[in-house]
């Protein structure tokens, strides 16, 4: 079993990361906030076709990799997965946070999909909605002890009862 103080300086540490991922979506409000406010004639790159195209898109790629999001760390964090894992507490400890980054990676995606769609289209409305999606993301995903001990529990009893 790990030990715990092992699992909270983890999750310290992914605390951490969110925080520093959440300073990247504070990061593209001001590149959107200057590219908004010093160039007031910007219309965006993209064509008068292509903005509602854009738009479709990037909201379907936003969507997709919230689903995407959640298929992997469901899959990532199963308990036959884990229990591989259950006697090097560890390399346990590298494969958690291994998880929560890629989980933090992919929930930056909604936020540089509203990026791109203000930089094609100028549409402010939806990159604020898509960097919400993706604090919201980070927030949600932000892993906590108690969690990450039940499931090594039930990993490390799939374990027990496999090798019966």
């Amino acid at each position: 079993m790990v030990k715990r103080e092992l699992l909270e300086s983890t999750r310290k540490s992914c605390v951490w990361m969110a925080l520093f991922m959440l300073g990247i979506v504070v990061v593209y409000l001001g590149v959107v906030m200057l590219g908004r406010n010093v160039y007031i004639y910007f219309k965006g790159y993209a064509g008068e076709g292509y903005r509602e195209w854009l738009r479709v898109l990037f909201y379907g790629i936003a969507m997709a990799d919230v689903v995407v999001l959640y298929w992997i760390k469901g899959r990532r964090l199963d308990k036959e997965r884990l229990a591989r894992f259950i006697d090097d507490q560890y390399e346990l400890i590298r494969y958690l946070l291994n998880t929560t980054m890629l989980t933090y990676a992919l929930a930056e995606v909604p936020a540089i999909c509203g990026l791109l769609l203000f930089f094609f289209g100028k549409y402010f409305g939806d990159f604020c909605v898509l960097a919400l999606t993706s604090v919201a993301l980070v927030l949600l995903n932000i892993p906590s002890v108690r969690g990450w001990e039940e499931r090594i529990r039930s990993a490390s009893t799939y374990q027990g009862d496999r090798s019966m």
